[in-house]
């Protein structure tokens, strides 16, 4: 309830497998308003320009083609890090 009403949280370190690996979304929720999964990533270090990239495979290759309905909207990503705050989507 703290996020929200109509705010679905799917899970921790969800299992993702893309082309044969295994990869693991920190965080997944899905709020049903926006009609989205939302994928946020937690770092915890500084912001690195290399994080950015991580949220991006998960969003395409993965919760888009392989958990996403067909009516649903494109996944939202979000990268939190510790010292800096960056939005991927």
């Amino acid at each position: 309830m703290e996020l929200g009403q109509g705010f679905a949280f799917v899970g921790r370190q969800v299992r993702l497998v893309i082309g044969g690996d295994e990869f693991f979304a920190d965080l997944l929720f899905y709020p049903l308003r926006l009609r989205r999964f939302v994928v946020v990533e937690l770092k915890a270090t500084k912001f690195d320009p290399g994080y950015v990239g991580q949220p991006g495979i998960y969003l395409d290759a993965a919760v888009d083609d392989l958990l996403a309905h067909a009516s649903d909207e494109p996944a939202i990503g979000l990268l939190l890090c510790r010292k800096n705050l960056r939005q991927v989507c």
